[in-house]
């Protein structure tokens, strides 16, 4: 996703909802099983987003937390 690509590595972000402010927010997202330690690992994120306070496809952006 964009907004994830756009946070700088060090700096930590919130990514919230631009219509309503809400941080209620998914992406979708690709995962692979790791057999050896028995989890789902975040292969990749994508641009499409959901806002569970809008209860629709929304963008969204990241803010710096300071």
């Amino acid at each position: 996703m964009s907004a994830t690509k756009n946070a700088a590595k060090n700096e930590k972000v919130v990514f919230v909802c631009n219509t309503c402010g809400s941080e209620d927010v998914v992406v979708d997202a690709w995962a692979y099983w790791e057999k050896k330690n028995q989890r789902w690992r975040l292969a990749t994120t994508y641009d499409a987003s959901h806002c569970n306070t809008c209860d629709g496809e929304q963008s969204i952006r990241s803010i710096p937390i300071r």
